[in-house]
């Protein structure tokens, strides 16, 4: 198999590829490409970007908040 290398103004609707992948469960990041016409790594950026989004809002702010105070007292203890 060989790699055809093109570029794809084309962009991805977010809700149409949550819907494709819902139906699709066991689709691979080729398969999901090969369906929008984009490449591998288009469909990768995308799903990891809301996996991140899902993470960040989800975690506890004040996990976050002392975390960052930490930080700053170990900044300034240099």
């Amino acid at each position: 198999m060989t790699k055809i290398g093109f570029a794809c103004p084309k962009k991805i609707k977010n809700k149409v590829l949550l819907k494709f992948i819902k139906s699709h469960l066991d689709s691979l990041f080729r398969e999901t490409s090969a369906h929008f016409s984009v490449t591998i790594q288009a469909v990768f950026m995308l799903v990891n970007d809301k996996k991140r989004r899902h993470f960040i809002k989800n975690r506890k702010e004040d996990k976050r908040t002392k975390f960052q105070k930490r930080r700053k007292i170990s900044i300034k203890n240099r």
